[in-house]
C-alpha cells in the first residue's frame, strides 16, 4: 500500500512539474502556419559543439551551468575570447564573448572592421538571444560563418541578467510558447534592467555601458521576446524613428538594414515585421505606434549616443525553435550588411556625431494624424466567453488576416529647451558625478571655488510620477522658471561641456524636465525638501515690519490675496507668504542645484 502511494505521488509530481509546458500549449492560441526553413542551421545533437538548444532538438535553452560549460568549449578556439565583465547583485557572472581574427582587436580593442555588439537575456525569460548567439559565435569561430569573421568583429553578451536566468522554472511566462524552462524578467533586486540605462544603478548595465565605451561598437542589438497580441510576424525589430535622437542614422537603417535583413528572413520562410505596439489589441484597425523611446531603454540609449541600435522582439506565440533559428538568420544577415555597407555607415555616424544639437525636446505627445500606414499581417480575432467569470474576452484562431492600418508617432513636440554650453554639477553630488563618469561623459573638476554668472532653474509644480516607487526610485516631474544670477560652486565641482561626442546625453541627464534626467530619477530630490522652518510668534511681527518698510511688497501681497481665494482664507498661508519673501527663507529651496551656462 505504501509503495503504491509513493508511486502515485511521484506520478502526480511528474504531471504537475513536467507537464506545465503541455498546459501552456493547451491554453495558448494556436500558432499560425509557417513554412520556415532555418532549422537547417542547427547542427546534429551528437556533434561535439552542439549547443544545449540543439541537443534538445530545439526545446530547451542553455541553463546557467550549461552556459558556463559551453563557453569553455567556445574559448578553446583561438579566435574566441570569453571575459567576465561584471557580477550581478546575486553574485552571478556576466560574460562577454569576443570573436575576431585579429589579436590586436582582442587585446587592444583596435580594428578597422565593423563591430557588432549584441546581447540576450536582459529579461531572462525572453532568452532566444542566448541560444541563437551561441550558435552564431560557434559558426563564426569554426563553422559555416568562418569566412564572415574575416570581415567583422563580434561581441556577444549571452545573458545580461544572470540573476533572472538562475531563476529557471517551467512556469515563468504563461504567454510564451517555449522553451520548456525559462528565467525571470527582473534581477535579484527586482530591477528591470531595460529601464536602467540612464540611472545605471545596476552593475549589469554599468558593465554594458563600460563595454560600449571601451570597444566603441558600430551597431548594438538587444534581443527580446514580445508580449501581447497575435500576428503572423515571427521576428519583429526596429529602432527609434527619424523623429528620435539620431535622424540620419535612423534613415540609413530604414533604407539599408530593413531591406537586407527582411529579405534574408523571408528567404528562409520567416515573416519579419516592424515593432508592433498596437493602440488597441482587440481592434488592429486603430493602428500601431512607432515610438520615440526614452533613453532608459537599451535601443533608445544607443540612439541618444548616436550608436545604431536595434530592438528585436521575437513573437512569444511562435515556437521556441522557430524564434531562435529566425534570430540566427537575423544576426547573420545583419553581420553581412555591416560588412558590405560599413563605409557608408561610418560616414553617417560621423556626420551625426559632428552635428551640434542646439535644442533638446523635453516633452512629446502623440500626433493625432498618422505618419504612415502598414499592411498589417494579423491573425483573426476570436471572441470567447468564460463561464467561470461570465466575461467575454478576445483570443486568436491562428488564421491569417491582412488589413491596412495607420502608423502613429509620439513625435509631437510640446516643449524644447536650448542645450547649454556647459553644466556645472556641485561637488556634493558625488553620485551624479560618478554616474557621468560611468556614462563615458567627459568633464573637468574645478580646482578652486567657482563664482559664475549663469542661469538657475527655479522648480515649479513638482510632483511625484507615481505613489509607489518605480525601479526602486521615487520619480519626479517638474516645470522650470529661469533666473539669471551669480552662483558659487565648491572646489571639486564637475564642469561638463556639451561640445563633446555625448553632448546630447549630457543635456538629457542634466535638464530636469527631460523624462529620464537625473532629476526625474530622484537624484536631486533633496532640493524640493524644506528643512528650515519658522515660528508664528516670530514671523508675525517680522511680517508686520516688512509690510511697513516695503510698500511694493505689501501691494504684491494684497494683489495675491485678491487673485488667490485659498490664500485669502488661510491666515497661516499668508504668514508663510511673508516668510518666503524674507531673508530667513532658504534661497536654495526649489532651486535646481546644477548650474546652466549658455
Amino acid at each position: 500500500m505504501r509503495r503504491r502511494l509513493i508511486i502515485t505521488i511521484a506520478i502526480i509530481l511528474f504531471i504537475v512539474s513536467g507537464n506545465n509546458k503541455t498546459l501552456v500549449a493547451q491554453i495558448l492560441p494556436p500558432e499560425s502556419a509557417s513554412n520556415w526553413k532555418s532549422r537547417k542551421f542547427m547542427i546534429k545533437s551528437d556533434h561535439a559543439l552542439a549547443t544545449p538548444f540543439e541537443k534538445s532538438n530545439g526545446k530547451l535553452s542553455a541553463s546557467p551551468k550549461e552556459l558556463v560549460q559551453y563557453l569553455e568549449l567556445l574559448k578553446a578556439n583561438p579566435l574566441i575570447k570569453v571575459i567576465e565583465i561584471s557580477r550581478s547583485p546575486g553574485n552571478q557572472p556576466v560574460f562577454a564573448v569576443i570573436a575576431s581574427t585579429q589579436n590586436d582587436f582582442i587585446l587592444n580593442k583596435k580594428s578597422d572592421k565593423p563591430l557588432l555588439l549584441f546581447q540576450g537575456g536582459i529579461h531572462a525569460g525572453e532568452i532566444d538571444g542566448l541560444d541563437a548567439g551561441l550558435m552564431i559565435m560557434r559558426d563564426l569561430g569554426s563553422g559555416r560563418l568562418r569566412k564572415l569573421l574575416e570581415k567583422v568583429n563580434v561581441i556577444f553578451i549571452p545573458v545580461i541578467n544572470p540573476d533572472g536566468h538562475a531563476r529557471l522554472s517551467t512556469s515563468n511566462r504563461i504567454n510564451q510558447r517555449g522553451p520548456e524552462t525559462m528565467g525571470w524578467r527582473s534581477n535579484s533586486l527586482n530591477q528591470n534592467l531595460n529601464r536602467d540605462y540612464m540611472k545605471i544603478d545596476c552593475p549589469e548595465i554599468q558593465s554594458v555601458i563600460k563595454l560600449i565605451n571601451e570597444y566603441k561598437p558600430d551597431m548594438y542589438v538587444d534581443i527580446h521576446v514580445t508580449d501581447g497580441t497575435d500576428y503572423q510576424y515571427d521576428i519583429t525589430y526596429g529602432w527609434n524613428p527619424v523623429e528620435g535622437y539620431s535622424p540620419g542614422i535612423s534613415h540609413w537603417m530604414n533604407q539599408v538594414i530593413r531591406k537586407s535583413v527582411d529579405l534574408a528572413l523571408q528567404n528562409e520562410g520567416h515573416v519579419p515585421g516592424p515593432l508592433i505596439f498596437q493602440i488597441d489589441s482587440e481592434k488592429p484597425e486603430k493602428g500601431i505606434t512607432d515610438y520615440v523611446f526614452a533613453p532608459r531603454f537599451s535601443n533608445a540609449y544607443g540612439d541618444a549616443i548616436h550608436l545604431p541600435s536595434i530592438l528585436v522582439e521575437n513573437h512569444s506565440l511562435k515556437s521556441f525553435d522557430r524564434r531562435v533559428c529566425g534570430t540566427y538568420v537575423f544576426l547573420e544577415a545583419l553581420l553581412n550588411t555591416l560588412a558590405n555597407h560599413y563605409t557608408d555607415l561610418r560616414t553617417v555616424r560621423n556626420e551625426t556625431m559632428q552635428a551640434n544639437e542646439k535644442e533638446l525636446i523635453v516633452k512629446r505627445s502623440m500626433n493625432e494624424k498618422a505618419a504612415d500606414s502598414l499592411m498589417f499581417k494579423g491573425v483573426e480575432i476570436q471572441k470567447r466567453t468564460s463561464a467561470l467569470f461570465n466575461y467575454e474576452y478576445s483570443s486568436w484562431n491562428g488564421k491569417a488576416s491582412q488589413i491596412k492600418i495607420p502608423v502613429f508617432t509620439n513625435s509631437k513636440v510640446q516643449k524644447k529647451v536650448p542645450i547649454a554650453n556647459r553644466y556645472i554639477v556641485p561637488a556634493q553630488y558625488a553620485e551624479v558625478i560618478e554616474k557621468l563618469k560611468m556614462h563615458g561623459i567627459e568633464f573637468t573638476y574645478s580646482d578652486t571655488e567657482l563664482s559664475v554668472a549663469l542661469v538657475s532653474y527655479k522648480l515649479k509644480n513638482v510632483k511625484s510620477s507615481g505613489k509607489l516607487p518605480f525601479q526602486g526610485r521615487y520619480r519626479l516631474e517638474t516645470e522650470v522658471e529661469e533666473v539669471a544670477e551669480k552662483r558659487s560652486f565648491p572646489a571639486g565641482s564637475a564642469i561638463v561641456e556639451t561640445s563633446q561626442e555625448k553632448g546630447l546625453l549630457v543635456a538629457m541627464l542634466l535638464e530636469p524636465e527631460f523624462e529620464d534626467s537625473f532629476f526625474s530619477w530622484g537624484f536631486f530630490s533633496d532640493c524640493v525638501e524644506l528643512t528650515e522652518y519658522f515660528e508664528i510668534y516670530a514671523m508675525v511681527p517680522l511680517a508686520e515690519r516688512m509690510a511697513l518698510e516695503n510698500r511694493e511688497l505689501k501691494l504684491e501681497f494684497e494683489r495675491d490675496l485678491i487673485s488667490n481665494e485659498k490664500l485669502k482664507n488661510d491666515p497661516e498661508a499668508q504668514i508663510r507668504w511673508w516668510y518666503e519673501k524674507s531673508e530667513y527663507f532658504d534661497v536654495n529651496y526649489m532651486k535646481y542645484p546644477v548650474g546652466i551656462v549658455r
